[in-house]
């Protein structure tokens, strides 16, 4: 009896090795797909956003350095390249070669931006670690049954447009630009026959808006005037967009410079009201009045406080000389004291920056705090009321302004300054103005 059982036992030695075999297949196809494909996955998403990060580098780049640079060479290309490398996809920097990864869209472009919006210009982005390209994903697992790498890739295209809105305003509202009226030119108002709308008459430094009667002078015999630009929704709507008289960093093909890096003299003061360049000092922060508030305003950015084109502001009471100059310039925590070596290089100064940028020690090049929105007014408006007494403006544009330095002393103090594109704050809302100075980058696919 006892070597009956022995025997049926012994009989059965080695049946586990089976059993333990067809479980590993299965742990192995298992592991395969679960830490294989895992790495597949979590390297997707890896290479999506080193794609995201490269569009959205170039499309900053385009937006603040240079919109015309569409070279292998050019600010964009080489930002989005060296995104796309800092953002490793499982260790390794993915492959994205710079002539015919990067690619861009818009106007004079060959196609329009993916969504259809004939007015923004678009850059798009690809990241590759495949076989091709001789950097696939390893496998472990999935090895063992022939499968030696996988391959990733990830595209991702980024949008820049024109924005509405902008926080750190500050409190000077600028007059805008006019049409100059000239009577010795048969073709006045040159702004409905020049290209582009632009007029040579208009001089920065000393026109005057020659239109209302002022005090203690004559009545106006030159009929200068202004027209407002045209901001259309984005995507247009059967809306033209016109740029009208005033200040606008490009021409209608959205490249060519007009206003951008134009060195500009903002003033203040009762004796000039009408000249090119003078601001009304106004109040930001509803309620509140007075030189403290004025002053912290040029001082500090409030990025809660947030300014759109279209919008109502205040005029502070007094010409604000002492304080603006203080505030700006002389103060220990002046804005300019914020980043004194920030300077503007000269277009054609440097190949890198054809139009021009401001370059400082300590931040990024054309991110200086002392690159800062002002509010633009319609000069119109402005002279219809009383311009010596307080009262309310309408903000038909924003400027992007660079403090650069003051001249002329007391009262007739001069901050000289650059035009220069800033960052919209929009949520939704942009337009396809070419006048618009905010810049806003969104990530469209």
């Amino acid at each position: 009896m006892t070597r009956r059982s022995s025997a049926k036992f012994r009989s059965e030695r080695g049946a586990i090795l089976i059993q333990v075999a067809v479980a590993m297949l299965g742990l192995l196809a298992f592991s395969a797909l679960s830490i294989d494909y895992g790495i597949m996955w979590m390297s997707r998403r890896q290479a999506q956003n080193s794609a995201d990060a490269g569009a959205l580098a170039g499309a900053i780049a385009l937006a603040f350095d240079d919109p015309t640079d569409f070279s292998d060479t050019g600010a964009a290309k080489q930002s989005a390249h060296a995104a796309v490398l800092v953002n490793r996809v499982f260790g390794v920097a993915p492959d994205n070669n710079v002539s015919t990864d990067i690619t861009f869209y818009g106007p004079g472009l060959g196609a329009p931006c993916p969504d259809g919006d004939t007015g923004a210009t678009c850059v798009r982005v690809d990241v590759h670690r495949t076989v091709a390209r001789g950097n696939p994903l390893p496998t472990f697992f999935a090895r063992l049954s022939g499968v030696l790498s996988q391959d990733i890739s990830a595209t991702a295209t980024a949008k820049v447009t024109s924005g509405t809105n902008v926080s750190c305003m500050r409190p000077f509202a600028v007059l805008d630009k006019w049409d100059e009226y000239n009577a010795a030119n048969p073709a006045e108002h040159d702004y409905d026959n020049a290209p582009n709308h632009i007029d040579p008459d208009f001089n920065f430094l000393d026109s005057s808006f020659d239109k209302y009667p002022y005090p203690g002078m004559k009545t106006p015999v030159e009929p200068d005037y202004y027209v407002q630009a045209v901001n259309c929704p984005n995507p247009p709507n059967g809306c033209v967009p016109t740029p009208g008289t005033g200040y606008r960093p490009y021409a209608e093909d959205g490249t060519t410079p007009v206003d951008y890096g134009r060195q500009v003299e903002i003033h203040t003061g009762s004796q000039d009201q009408n000249s090119a360049g003078w601001f009304a000092p106004v109040r930001l922060h509803a309620g509140i009045s007075g030189a403290k508030d004025y002053c912290t305003a040029i001082k500090e950015c409030d990025p809660s406080l947030t300014n759109g084109i279209g919008e109502t502001i205040s005029t502070e009471n007094g010409d604000m000389v002492g304080p603006t100059v203080q505030c700006l310039f002389t103060d220990k925590d002046s804005l300019f004291n914020e980043d004194p070596t920030a300077h503007w290089v000269q277009p054609g100064v440097d190949p890198q920056w054809p139009n021009g940028a401001v370059l400082s020690d300590d931040y990024p090049p054309n991110q200086s705090p002392r690159i800062v929105p002002l509010p633009v007014i319609n000069p119109d408006e402005f002279f219809a009321t009383d311009p010596n007494g307080h009262t309310t403006l309408t903000i038909r544009n924003i400027l992007g302004f660079f403090v650069e330095d003051q001249i002329g002393k007391g009262g007739q103090t001069v901050t000289r300054g650059r035009l220069i594109n800033v960052p919209s704050d929009d949520v939704g809302g942009s337009t396809t103005s070419t006048s618009s100075f905010l810049k806003k980058i969104v990530l469209i696919r």
